[in-house]
């Protein structure tokens, strides 16, 4: 572990950071980096995790750096490096230069620091002022005047140390105010003091020499006790001060001092003249005005911030009306939904048996050839089911799919781009055996395009009953599939509203393993809004893919695209695609980045990233696709719905995807 010197560049998020190392801590002092890319590969920085509530970028601090066990050495975002904890017993001084000699330029460099430095950039730390004859002058605090200038605040002695240079300095580029700025140690201070900068003001020297010299009038002579009142005046500065504030003060007294009887007399001469009473009439009035409009301000300023006040409860009472009745409409909405599902769990009780039945897919379809008379005689006439009769065309291979399934979806307005991705999606979930979700106003569309397409007339749509659904009855409804050699499609349409959310996981844990013919190969569930699904569901589906139609401008284009034969019907060999690995053979180059970011962000196991992304990712670079596309394909589809936006963003972030959902 070391300790460093540096600020904060750029913040990632609310809890994480990118630290710069300015320079190392050694035996109190500041050593400067000075290869940044080799002393903290790969980026030159450090990260800095669960950074504090008060972080901003370019504040300064001393820290703690650990090795990072993360760092990959391939990854140019990776850092070696992370912050461990920050270091409040250290702290460091600022360096300003001054174009003043301290030997020959005193006075100059007093009414700098008194009447003000131009405001260059804000102070974070104590300052040193560094003279052309390398003096520091300081450590001292600064603040900021009326005039939004820097100056110098003093202590009760008046004394700023000043030292000979013998330190080094570290400079910052410090890009928020476009500056070098120079910084060293606290063990500047240890250094020897080899002179004083008096900064009493001419009041303070008055003040002292006034008041010993009313004691020596009282005795009228240099006395013991004049001397022991000088000696308590000065006992506690240096004799090169002591020596310099005797000088000033003697000038300032021979200059304006008057004995009181002087002043006496003139007081009662001057309050004589008719100019001067006028004088101070007009100075009393002018001074009485002035009361006046700051007491009327101070009115004004109190009614403003009352009408504010009642402006602000009045907006409170209105956010707290509006909320109530949000969460009455929740109430009654969650009443409705536990009176369905009670009424639900009561036909389940009522017939456990049956409702047993139901949770699984049926096992005992028969799997004899189209023309048999098999019949399951249980389903149920509340379910809705079609499936067309149009004329189709044979789609040879997967390149002549692809091009087929984006000309048809080409033909309802989906851009060329959309339409070719969404087609290797349903590629990929033919081949990995993955429900695709398309969600959306348009989802049904889409949903229907692509089964027209992939398998024709053997393209079956659902639409639940909310009653009537059960796995059974799905199951039954693959009967009326007349090619086994082909590929079969399956649309459940809607199931938000509908009791199939309830079955449908259990039917896709048992079709994604089964080897039954007259299963489909292509499965797409469609649901207009994926907020009315519950969290249970989108968790037992996590990472299938999921399409997203709602910027999609193709609403009414498929009736008309059918009605002018436009859309084509076709039936796909299923040999052609089910297991054909020569489109996953390559290995992908943007996986490897992509696998590295959800460990670190998220903490997913390798395997399970493997498991769930890392055939997709082979899959589209197979396709040409650019690594920052795949990213912001993969992204979109496959991560959004599922984990929480921060890290999604973060993701996006570390892999520099921008407008990731821009489409």
């Amino acid at each position: 572990m070391r300790t460093v010197f540096g600020f904060i560049e750029r913040i990632l998020s609310r809890n994480n950071a990118f630290f710069k190392v300015i320079a190392y801590v050694q035996n109190n002092q500041l050593i400067e980096v000075e290869d940044h890319y080799i002393d903290f590969p790969n980026n030159g920085k450090v990260f800095f995790y669960n950074i504090t509530d008060n972080a901003y970028v370019g504040k300064l601090g001393f820290y703690t750096l650990s090795e990072s066990s993360t760092f990959d050495d391939d990854l140019p975002t990776s850092s070696k490096y992370v912050v461990s904890t920050e270091q409040n017993n250290l702290g460091y001084f600022e360096i300003v230069e001054a174009n003043y000699s301290f030997l020959n330029h005193q006075r100059e460099i007093l009414t700098m620091l008194q009447d003000g430095m131009a405001k260059t950039h804000q102070f974070s730390s104590k300052v040193f002022l560094l003279t052309t004859d390398d003096f520091l002058i300081g450590p001292f605090s600064t603040k900021l005047n009326n005039k939004n200038q820097w100056i110098a605040e003093f202590n009760d002695s008046g004394l700023l140390e000043v030292r000979k240079n013998s330190v080094n300095f570290i400079k910052h580029f410090d890009i928020n105010w476009g500056i070098e700025r120079y910084f060293t140690s606290f063990a500047t201070t240890n250094t020897p003091v080899e002179h004083y900068l008096d900064c009493s003001t001419n009041e303070r020297i008055v003040r002292d020499a006034l008041k010993i010299l009313r004691e020596e009038k009282k005795i009228q002579e240099v006395s013991r006790k004049v001397i022991t009142l000088l000696g308590d005046l000065v006992n506690e500065t240096p004799a090169e001060v002591r020596k310099n504030r005797i000088s000033r003060a003697y000038e300032l007294l021979q200059s304006y001092l008057v004995s009181d009887e002087d002043i006496d007399k003139l007081d009662s001469e001057l309050l004589q003249y008719e100019p001067v009473v006028r004088k101070v009439n007009i100075k009393l009035a002018e001074e009485l005005e002035k009361a006046k409009k700051k007491l009327e301000y101070e009115h004004k300023k109190i009614i403003n911030e009352t009408n504010q006040l009642t402006s602000r409860k009045e907006k409170l009472q209105t956010e707290i009306k509006k909320l109530e009745e949000n969460r009455k409409s929740s109430e009654n909405g969650l009443k409705k939904a536990d009176e369905a599902l009670q009424q639900k769990i009561k036909d389940m009780q009522e017939n456990v048996y049956q409702t047993f039945l139901n949770l699984l897919p049926s096992l005992n379809l028969p799997t004899e050839q189209p023309g048999t008379s098999s019949i399951v005689t249980n389903t149920q006439n509340s379910q809705w089911f079609v499936r067309e009769n149009e004329k189709e065309i044979a789609i040879q291979d997967v390149g002549d799919l692809i091009g087929k399934i984006t000309a048809n979806l080409e033909q309802i307005n989906v851009k060329e781009e959309d339409a070719k991705f969404i087609a290797l999606i349903a590629i990929g979930a033919m081949l990995f055996r993955k429900p695709l979700i398309i969600k959306g106003e348009n989802s049904f569309d889409i949903a229907q395009t692509l089964g027209w397409t992939v398998a024709g007339n053997d393209h079956i749509t659902i639409f639940p009953d909310i009653k009537g659904y059960s796995n059974e009855v799905l199951v039954s409804c693959f009967q009326s599939y007349k090619r086994f050699d082909s590929l079969k499609s399956l649309h459940v349409s809607n199931i938000e509203a509908s009791s199939a959310e309830l079955y449908i996981p259990s039917f896709i844990n048992y079709w994604g393993i089964s080897t039954n013919p007259t299963y489909p190969d292509l499965l797409i569930l469609s649901v207009k809004s994926m907020d009315e699904l519950s969290e249970s569901f989108l968790n037992q589906l996590k990472y299938a893919p999921i399409i997203d139609t709602g910027k999609m401008a193709i609403k009414g284009r498929v009736r008309s695209a059918r009605l002018q034969g436009a859309i084509s019907f076709g039936y796909t060999c299923a040999e052609a695609v089910i297991g054909n690995t020569e489109l996953i053979s390559k290995k992908s180059n943007a996986y490897k980045e992509f696998k590295n970011v959800l460990e670190e962000i998220i903490g997913m196991d390798a395997q399970k990233i493997k498991n769930e992304f890392n055939e997709w990712f082979c899959l589209l670079e197979a396709s040409s696709y650019s690594e920052e596309e795949i990213n912001k394909w993969v992204l979109r589809t496959f991560l959004y719905n599922y984990i929480e936006s921060e890290q999604f963003n973060n993701i996006a972030e570390e892999l520099m995807v921008e407008q990731v959902l821009n489409f």
